[in-house]
Parts: structure tokens; sequence; C-alpha cells
């Protein structure tokens, strides 16, 4: 057990089961309370089909932003296609003519068809607003320089020191 001030926290060496958490009754009660007086409609952001089925379980009426470069993160759906998600990004944003850059998006292509069809399908009519690919570099290449240095040369794009 360590201490961090006046709260004691615990760290376990083991694997602990997780539990799906519920909203207790209350909450169900005071959003239904809101839902009578309220003048404004409720969307979240969503970058995933999961985030979407997730969304409209906690009664979203819409995704208000889908931002398409966060679809890139991680693949939750097949995650052994996470990494090849990373580097089409990547060399996207690093590709230095139109070609590479094209070739780049033929790769990405595949990946957003099948999110945007889960997202539309867990919306199932809802509005849902989309940003197209602004990708921030700090989100997509390496902040460690030894890692910028050396990962490139394993990708299938030339890189320049």
């Amino acid at each position: 057990m360590a201490d961090a001030g006046r709260q004691r926290r615990r760290v376990y060496a083991d694997k602990l089961p997780l539990v799906t958490p519920e909203f207790p009754k209350a909450y169900q009660t005071i959003m239904k309370w809101a839902d009578g007086i309220r003048k404004i409609g409720v969307r979240t952001n969503a970058d995933t089909p999961q985030d979407a089925r997730k969304a409209i379980e906690f009664g979203a009426e819409g995704i208000g932003l889908t931002r398409t470069e966060h679809m890139f993160f991680t693949d939750f759906e097949f995650p052994e296609k996470g990494v090849e998600r990373q580097r089409a990004i990547q060399e996207m944003i690093l590709a230095d003519n139109r070609e590479a850059r094209v070739k780049a998006l033929d790769k990405l292509l595949p990946f957003q068809r099948r999110d945007f069809i889960g997202i539309f399908k867990a919306m199932d009519g809802l509005p849902v607003t989309i940003r197209l690919i602004d990708p921030p570099l700090h989100e997509f290449v390496p902040h460690e320089l030894e890692k910028q240095a050396n990962s490139p040369r394993t990708w299938a794009f030339p890189w320049k020191s």
C-alpha cells in the first residue's frame, strides 16, 4: 500500500478482474428529468464505430464531431491492423510529393470506409458531423528523437535527415 497525502492508494501486482460499470438508478431518474426540460439536443464526439455504439447506449442524439484523423490511432475491431493504420497515416503526413500522398491515401481508404459504414450503421439515420483529415504531427509522429530517426528506415518511403 502506498500513502499519497491523506489518501491511501493500493498497488496490485496481479491482474484484477474487470467489471462493466453501470449507472445507478438515480442517474437515469435525473437524466429523464433533464430530458423533460432541456431545449437542446445531445450529440457526442465519436471517431470510431465503437465510440458511436457506446454513444447511442448513453443516449446521444447524433455525433457532433467525428475527427477522421483519430480513426488511425488503433483498430478496435481488428487490433492486428493497428500498426498498419498508424503507418498509413504517417506515410500520408510525411509524403513529400503528390504521388506518395495519393499512394498513402489509397492505404487509408479501406480503413475509413469500414469505419464510416460502422458509424453510420450505429447512428441509424441520426446526424453525423465529419471533419476531414486534419492530422496534427504531434499525435502521429514519434516524440523521441531516436524513434524519429530510426523508425522510418523500416517504412516503405524514403526518410530525409
